[in-house]
């Protein structure tokens, strides 16, 4: 008996809550978060490294929002030097070593793979290759 004296006032403190929590009609209100779209971030514009493009890599995971992942590297590492399909690359060259970072965007929008790769001279193909994703 003692229970049912509080069980309107339960309810109505339930409600209270879900409004207060949701908007108008119900709907989970807006966090400021937008999934399709990277924050607004002022992109990296400097000379890119080797130390830059490994930090840069650490803050990326498979899975991962790509438009976090966006945000992420645009602010570590600024735009990307080269897009080939779903990849997406920033290079490095500092004297005679190369530098790759590569990021897969996939069809879910989600970050594939991540990784870093590094070439010298010696290797001629593959510096090559690093060297021409390279800003100018």
């Amino acid at each position: 008996m003692f229970g049912l004296k509080f069980l309107p006032a339960l309810a109505l403190a339930a409600t209270a809550i879900t409004f207060t929590a949701c908007g108008k009609d119900g709907a989970k209100a807006d966090d400021g978060k937008k999934a399709d779209k990277p924050a607004a971030v002022k992109p990296f514009e400097g000379k890119l490294t080797e130390k830059l493009l490994e930090d840069a890599k650490k803050g990326v995971r498979p899975y991962m929002k790509w438009a976090e992942a966006e945000a992420h590297l645009l602010a570590k590492v600024g735009k990307a030097t080269a897009v080939e399909g779903k990849d997406h690359y920033w290079a490095a060259v500092e004297g005679d070593k190369c530098t790759t970072l590569s990021v897969e965007k996939t069809d879910a929008n989600e970050v594939g793979t991540a990784g870093v790769e590094y070439a010298d001279k010696s290797m001629k193909a593959n510096f090559e290759s690093c060297s021409k994703r390279a800003r100018k």
